[in-house]
């Protein structure tokens, strides 16, 4: 069991401003992982569809807490798509796939996309689903623990393409899939609704029948800067 609010707690630094605004009453809060240990993602946005775009990815929640001020009306159980995230996923029928997007950011806008998918979809989300919603060509670097990589994908008219190296380099420094457990894509060109990716799925055979969800951001310059530490490293490329 982890202290959610302990000062040298992990997880202090996402919980701690929850903890300490002074309109917390106001606030709900769900906490989830299907994540290696030690990666964190916050994105705000105020759109309840979020929930829905949330419970396609089949995500395991291990907290969360409604809004208890008095006259509430926007509380978990009032909104449906949220009431449904934290009771646990119950779309029996197709389809299995979920995509949302939305922007982030102050002045200078995002556009942000979250795809997600159900066990029931049984696809792999990069190859059969996020490329018919990007209409992109991919690099995908992935982390596949002990299993093996699904080969580059070359036979629809969008590419994955995996890198291909055990190591890349970012800012001159090597690191490992060891030293590693992300997985991400970038398109493979630069283009105005380039993106960078990241994802709670690596590209392996088993990843296929589990629950999955991706962030895109649509920016150029990330792109570019993922899509050249990939080809730099070597990908497996389509012939």
């Amino acid at each position: 069991m982890l202290e959610l609010n302990k000062a040298d707690g992990s997880l202090e630094s996402l919980f701690k401003p929850f903890y300490e605004v002074a309109t917390k009453p106001e606030y709900n809060l769900i906490a989830f992982s299907n994540y290696p240990p030690l990666f964190r993602r916050c994105v705000e946005c105020g759109s309840n569809a979020r929930g829905t775009a949330f419970e396609y990815q089949d995500p395991m929640i291990y907290y969360y807490i409604s809004a208890t001020k008095q006259g509430a009306t926007n509380t978990l159980d009032s909104i449906p798509s949220m009431k449904a995230l934290v009771q646990g996923s119950t779309q029996p029928y197709s389809p299995y796939t979920l995509n949302y997007k939305f922007t982030v950011g102050g002045a200078t806008q995002t556009p942000a996309l979250i795809m997600s998918k159900l066990p029931k979809a049984f696809q792999d989300v990069y190859s059969s689903y996020m490329t018919m919603v990007l209409k992109q060509n991919l690099v995908v670097w992935s982390s596949p623990g002990n299993k093996p990589l699904l080969p580059s994908y070359c036979s629809g008219q969008y590419k994955v393409e995996n890198v291909k190296s055990n190591s890349i380099t970012v800012k001159d420094t090597l690191i490992t899939r060891r030293q590693d457990t992300s997985n991400w894509a970038a398109s493979k060109t630069p283009a105005t609704s380039a993106v960078f990716c990241v994802s709670s799925a690596p590209r392996t055979q088993a990843a296929i029948s589990l629950g999955s969800g991706v962030l895109c951001l649509e920016q150029q310059a990330v792109q570019t800067l993922f899509s050249t530490i990939a080809v730099t490293a070597g990908i497996e490329e389509c012939k």
